[in-house]
């Protein structure tokens, strides 16, 4: 046998220090999900989970393998035991409580996200999805937490098989083809976080790595002697030091789970490490029985903790909890996670069932939960619920610009889509849309307009803000999209116009409407340059983006159409007016002028360098959409917007056609050849 592989003198036994651990996991989890601001970098909770399950797990994975114990059956039935009752019930509950409050399409998501959560592949679907964990719309994805549940049990299956594959082969190199696969799904980790962010977060061969050092710990703990007293102390310092340190220096905006998550990781092999061989001082708080308690309830309190949050948000018609909402978030949480754990968890796990009737019963459950999720994901989303009045105001949140899909690739897989009016005799444009998701947003009254004036263009089918220079750690590949964008305008002699449009104070500011403090920055989708790689000033930023692009474009001898932006209202708005009809629920006072104003000035201090400029139009939209006191957010009961900022396809048409007309193509001047070569 070897030594190395040996864990039969391991103390196999309950470790109070590991049940602290997971509160030192959950904790922060909670307190970022109810928006305490204080603790931005509290999502790295859940790699310490996975760090936690992949010792425990592997554990008695590699002892019962190499005592020849090990069965299958019984791991999934202790798996099942674990997992299964408590998912279930919070599952169902959240099944019935989305079915009553929530809108048909966001119904029939829920009831998809149900089935994958059971199925275990919420991780997949989330991420197929293109929902962005950070984002914006995960504020009606109760399930969405589930994604690292799926994570787990994907590497619960495959994990005990590729140990027995390697005990029959090669069992004296179980911890060195373990040690591999973990540095493997680490450098693809840190390779693939700037390329494809949402895959990385989400996956299991980028996950793969963090439950993997729980594994190779469990393997080689045998053989793991930290010295003296004094090295002890001084290594759980470290190893706390490492699970603080992102709690509060960490945020939305790194990429993550890349390198940036090797700190918790560490820390929390660290502490698992030290529970072996004589006590530590600076550890002597993990024996205290309330955080042991936690410790205890973590499993539930995870599981419920997010949904809450979400309906609390969703009814409250807001993005960011209050203090006193976050507070009693946290303690709805609390006492729904230890009656989960009183009443379902303990029963389950101490149950006298056989292993067949457990996983028959579990199996059983999940089929009929599930086939509950994907019928109410099937029935034409529930939406014969709606009276007629509320369904307009529901089919106004689908009433949202999509990319054309004849596109013409310009750049990997993305290019330049034709709008406007066919022209199938040349392949000549009059002018090309450059913007972001706002752009996209108006982009179908863009083209309809310029196809009732007779003009053709071409609009990006790839969303990024159209700031040469810049980049989003968000969606990285906007720089040499957007460079590629730029260079194809110069290129073409037929363009003489290019119309910008985005979410300017966004960028500009470097927060959401909500983030008014320094400490509430939203951080999420700033903008970066090679003069600020942190972010810390994006106002600069910005105005450095936007000189390079239009001085490019007015180099060139083109006309520039800046479209300045639309008022943000920061709460959903088909949401609000939905829960107003249904529930009596008044929605927010809208934006009022003063404040839509105070936030698109900084924007506009750049943009007023180039008013006045002879190629330059602005367009303002505030004048159609706001009237003396406050900005318009619904046009005659129906919701102008489809979400907290966006327009809908027929609030666009309905505020923009006559302007579009008048102001884009009824002056869209033809630069002589003389202008298209003069330098500015």
């Amino acid at each position: 046998m070897s030594t190395t592989l040996s864990t039969h003198g391991d103390n196999m036994g309950y470790r109070r220090d590991i049940d602290s651990l997971r509160a030192f996991a959950i904790i922060p989890v909670v307190l970022f999900h109810a928006g305490l601001s204080f603790i931005p970098g509290g999502f790295v909770g859940v790699d310490v989970f996975f760090v936690i399950s992949g010792f425990l797990i592997s554990k008695i994975i590699i002892r019962e393998v190499w005592e020849e114990q090990f069965s299958l059956m019984k791991f999934y039935e202790r798996r099942a035991r674990r997992i299964i009752p408590a998912l279930i019930a919070v599952v169902s509950i959240t099944m019935i409580f989305g079915w009553v409050v929530f809108k048909p399409e966001e119904v029939n998501a829920l009831g998809k996200s149900a089935a994958a959560a059971i199925g275990f592949s919420s991780n997949i679907w989330f991420w197929k999805s293109a929902l962005e964990y950070f984002g914006p719309a995960v504020e009606s994805a109760p399930l969405l937490h589930t994604w690292s549940l799926a994570v787990e049990e994907q590497f619960y299956i495959l994990f005990p098989l590729l140990i027995l594959v390697i005990y029959k082969y090669t069992p004296r190199h179980i911890g060195k083809i373990v040690l591999a696969v973990t540095l493997l799904s680490f450098l693809l980790a840190t390779y693939m976080v700037y390329l494809k962010p949402s895959a990385t977060f989400y996956l299991l061969p980028t996950r793969a790595w963090e439950l993997g050092i729980g594994s190779v710990l469990a393997i080689y703990s045998s053989q793991i002697r930290i010295g003296s007293s004094p090295f002890r102390e001084i290594i759980a310092i470290l190893g706390i030091a490492l699970l603080l340190y992102p709690l509060f220096f960490y945020s939305k905006s790194m990429p993550f789970p890349g390198w940036t998550a090797l700190a918790p990781c560490l820390g929390a092999a660290m502490l698992i490490a030290l529970g072996h061989g004589k006590p530590v001082r600076a550890l002597s708080f993990m024996q205290w029985s309330p955080l042991v308690f936690v410790g205890k309830i973590s499993y539930s309190l995870y599981l419920v903790h997010w949904p809450v949050a979400v309906f609390t948000k969703y009814l409250s018609n807001t993005a960011t909890l209050t203090y006193s909402m976050a507070i009693l978030v946290i303690a709805i949480s609390v006492a729904c996670a230890i009656f989960s754990w009183r009443f379902i968890e303990q029963p389950f796990r101490s149950s006298t069932a056989s292993t067949y009737k457990i996983l028959g019963y579990s199996g059983g459950t999940m089929t009929l939960v599930a086939a509950l999720a994907i019928g109410i994901a099937s029935f034409d989303s529930w939406k014969f619920r709606l009276p007629s009045e509320q369904q307009a105001i529901v089919d106004a949140a689908n009433d949202r610009a999509e990319t054309p899909s004849n596109c013409t690739p310009l750049w990997m897989e993305f290019g330049l889509c034709p709008i406007g009016a066919i022209n199938r005799e040349t392949s000549n444009y009059d002018f090309i849309l450059m913007g972001d998701s706002h752009a996209l947003s108006i982009s179908t009254e863009i083209s309809d307009s310029a196809r009732l004036a007779g003009k053709s263009g071409l609009m990006m089918n790839m969303i990024c803000p159209p700031l040469s220079g810049v980049f989003r750690l968000i969606e990285p590949r906007c720089t040499d999209f957007t460079e590629a964008v730029l260079s194809e305008v110069l290129r073409r002699t037929d363009v003489k116009t290019v119309i910008l449009h985005a979410r300017w104070a966004y960028y500009e500011s470097g927060t959401d409407i909500d983030g008014k403090k320094e400490t509430e920055k939203y951080n999420l989708l700033l903008v970066r340059d090679a003069l600020d790689k942190t972010g810390s000033n994006p106002h600069q930023i910005f105005e450095r983006g936007f000189r390079r692009t239009i001085e490019q474009l007015l180099d060139s001898g083109r006309n520039v159409i800046i479209i300045e932006g639309v008022p943000e209202v920061g709460w959903n708005v088909p949401n609000a007016l939905i829960l107003k009809e249904r529930w009596g629920i008044e929605p927010p006072a809208p934006p009022s002028i003063e404040a839509v104003r105070a936030r698109q000035s900084g924007a506009r201090s750049v943009f007023d360098q180039f008013r006045g400029h002879p190629r330059v139009h602005l367009i303002d939209p505030i004048p159609a959409m706001c009237g003396n006191y406050e900005c318009r957010v619904a046009l005659e009961g129906i919701p102008a917007y489809y979400d907290g900022d966006h327009l809908t396809k027929s609030a666009a048409k309905s505020l923009f056609r006559e302007i579009f007309i008048k102001e884009i193509y009824g002056n869209m001047q033809k630069p002589s050849q003389e202008q298209m070569t003069m330098k500015q």
